[in-house]
């Protein structure tokens, strides 16, 4: 085996350097399983990872909402901020990120999936004494 090709670990072929992610703590500087078996054991590890509508799990764990109920608001949603009617357009360090699921604070009742703008647009229409203070600074400087 030369310098520009090495072996799967996953898939045991011999493939070229390029096809194979950098990886700076192994002594080549590449990853152990080409890219194609990274790919694939990604997915099945996580079908969700790198997903538009991944979940946001640690808010479905604090409301009790399952998988299957987050994704059938998403779904009643068209996959659409349930406020503005868009699709979601913040990132993450990996990709789109998800719709949040709304929920009332004190009784944890679900609403809707929000996006990011729409769902920090509306925490703060819940905290009435800054949503005060803030008119009143606009109307100032009209």
């Amino acid at each position: 085996m030369n310098k520009t090709a090495k072996q799967c670990c996953s898939c045991k072929q011999v493939k070229l350097l390029s096809e194979f992610g950098n990886n700076k703590s192994r002594p080549d500087g590449k990853h152990s399983d080409c890219k194609t078996c990274r790919k694939a054991y990604n997915a099945q590890r996580d079908p969700y990872r790198n997903d538009i509508k991944s979940r946001p799990t640690k808010a479905m764990a604090q409301l009790s909402l399952s998988h299957q109920e987050y994704d059938e608001l998403y779904q009643q949603q068209n996959g659409l901020c349930a406020i503005c009617g868009l699709p979601e357009t913040g990132k993450n360090q990996y990709s789109v990120k998800h719709l949040a699921v709304d929920h009332d604070h004190i009784t944890g009742k679900v609403g809707g999936l929000l996006c990011y703008r729409c769902n920090t647009r509306l925490g703060v229409l819940e905290d009435q004494v800054f949503y005060s203070s803030a008119i009143s600074y606009l109307a100032r400087y009209k």
